[in-house]
């Protein structure tokens, strides 16, 4: 089945507020309800210059997943805040597809330096995923480990915004 990622609008966000994930997994995701809400608003107001982008999973014409993800006015750093898949829809490989499309999309964006993503603590499987994406280790951040995928080699010198320069700095997961 084909999977797609697209916007959400009038005619699917109800469907989108509606997605959860399993009982086990309601500490590690927010509803995609209140990211909507950010998406509209904001985080807060030392962050209103970040422009945040929900996207839907879709598998066929089934909404099955929930994404969003942030950049700055030079999109030249991306941070995905979210990815869930419904409980009803796990285990099918929908999220890894997606973001594997997602990742093959903006990897063409000629200005983009890196991409960040947090894990919760204890939240393993997701960890996994995202390390067999290419995601690397950088350090904890309270109770997220952030990892971070460093795009092509960049044309002049630039320092990465989460990847210590010095990596014996690096965090390790531990995943407690």
């Amino acid at each position: 089945m084909e999977v797609t990622l697209r916007d959400i609008d009038v005619d699917n966000w109800r469907e989108c507020v509606d997605l959860q994930v399993r009982e086990d997994q309601r500490a590690f995701a927010l509803s995609p309800a209140v990211s909507l809400v950010e998406a509209h608003y904001g985080i807060c107001r030392e962050l209103l210059d970040l422009v945040l982008v929900p996207k839907a999973i879709y598998a066929g014409e089934q909404m099955v997943g929930f994404m969003m993800f942030n950049h700055g006015p030079d999109r030249d750093r991306i941070v995905v805040m979210r990815l869930m898949v419904d409980a009803r829809f796990q285990g099918h490989g929908y999220g890894r597809t997606a973001m594997r499309q997602w990742l093959d999309e903006v990897k063409r964006e000629p200005q983009l330096k890196e991409i960040a993503i947090g894990v919760a603590r204890g939240n393993h499987g997701v960890y996994r995923l995202y390390s067999s994406l290419g995601f690397e280790d950088a350090y904890w951040n309270g109770g997220e480990f952030m990892m971070v995928m460093t795009l092509k080699d960049q044309s002049e010198p630039w320092e990465s915004y989460w990847m210590p320069a010095d990596r014996s700095e690096r965090g390790s997961w531990d995943g407690v």
